[in-house]
């Protein structure tokens, strides 16, 4: 139910937020039309291939060598077309200058999806965390139980390094680098960036201060339709405040009963709860028994209220979560610190579980 106003509450604001936009200026709206005015970039054997994405038009300007030629070539494009040196720039990347994957992860590794594949890279790609840049989002809705789909994009960095050189020759630095899997220069992956935020050209000032002015007129706007309505009940607010002055006293003797009811009530709830129980130790231990792999062993155990948490050695430690998620004594189950590797096969790990309750 919740999630269904939030929807009706997201579609109206959208709508809201569409015709207010419609009511701007010309002027300013060609500022904020960014999103139809785009260039896609790929670098070719020859040279850089330019796609002109403006409005529902498309436009192959082909490909320019990476040459003074070429450039003077591109120079005579931007000045034929003033819209051009506006558009966004997207890089994208063929299959040959990347890899990618659809992967699947536990639901725990969603809220730090950047981190897990920092550490898991290895086990995808040939390359390494720091010698590469790289991307992951996840899928909009789980495919399996305890488990959702994430797609990735890796690229070296020395490649990427070049590429954007190129790109920088015909000063045409990309604010975005994704993925392409055909020739057509279609965005396959379009939440995919894979350029780092430090490396992303900055936010003209000029466009930044028309966001905010827009962003303005939007709050006012808001404050508008929220207050504009309390002039007509004005009355009404009125006489039901001279109501509530003259029954003062009674509206005070049921304030201090309901103060009593709700602390009878939190003093029940206190002695409630005081008779559920959590497993016993020796349950515990049984569980962890039974639920870790014969590949898997503890160093350490430590358990605080209702709360456990446990370290140890594992050759694939990412599927422990998954494992101790399944029983029915334990939840909430997350890594509490990266996973580290020596040169055994094993991962270090550290794991933080919440009990459940049981009702004796």
């Amino acid at each position: 139910m919740q999630g269904q106003i939030s929807q009706s509450v997201k579609q109206f604001f959208t709508w809201w937020g569409r015709e207010l936009f419609e009511l701007l200026p010309k002027a300013w709206l060609r500022k904020f039309q960014v999103a139809d005015n785009t260039l896609l970039l790929q670098s070719c054997p020859d040279g850089i291939r330019v796609v002109w994405i403006n409005g529902s038009q498309r436009t192959d300007f082909g490909v320019f060598a990476v040459n003074d030629a070429g450039r003077a070539a591109w120079q005579e494009v931007v000045l034929g077309n003033s819209r051009v040196s506006k558009a966004s720039r997207t890089l994208l990347l063929s299959p040959k200058q990347c890899f990618n994957r659809h992967i699947m992860l536990p639901n725990q590794a969603a809220t730090n999806l950047r981190q897990v594949m920092g550490f898991e890279m290895d086990r995808y790609t040939p390359i390494k965390a720091e010698d590469a840049y790289f991307d992951i989002v996840s899928a909009s809705v789980p495919v399996q139980k305890g488990q959702f789909e994430a797609f990735f994009v890796v690229t070296p960095k020395a490649l990427l390094e070049a590429l954007l050189d190129q790109c920088r020759f015909f000063d045409l630095s990309p604010n975005k680098v994704s993925y392409s899997a055909t020739q057509a220069l279609q965005m396959e992956a379009p939440k995919i960036n894979v350029l780092p935020k430090s490396m992303r050209p900055t936010v003209n000032k000029k466009e930044r201060v028309l966001t905010m002015a827009l962003v303005v007129v939007l709050l006012i706007s808001l404050s508008v339709a929220l207050t504009y309505p309390t002039w007509a009940i004005k009355n009404e607010v009125a006489e039901l405040q001279a109501r509530i002055a003259a029954i003062k006293d009674d509206v005070r003797l049921v304030g201090n009963m309901r103060t009593s009811i709700e602390s009878t009530e939190a003093q029940i709830k206190s002695l409630l709860k005081k008779k559920t129980s959590r497993p016993y130790a020796v349950d515990i231990l049984l569980e962890l028994t039974k639920r870790l792999p014969a590949d898997s062993w503890l160093t350490n155990l430590r358990l605080t209220g209702g709360r456990l948490q446990i370290q140890g050695y594992s050759e694939n430690a990412t599927s422990l979560i998954q494992l101790l998620e399944d029983s029915p004594l334990f939840s909430n189950t997350r890594f509490t610190s990266p996973l580290a590797s020596n040169k055994a096969p094993q991962q270090a790990f550290k794991i933080g579980i919440d009990l459940v309750r049981v009702m004796p």
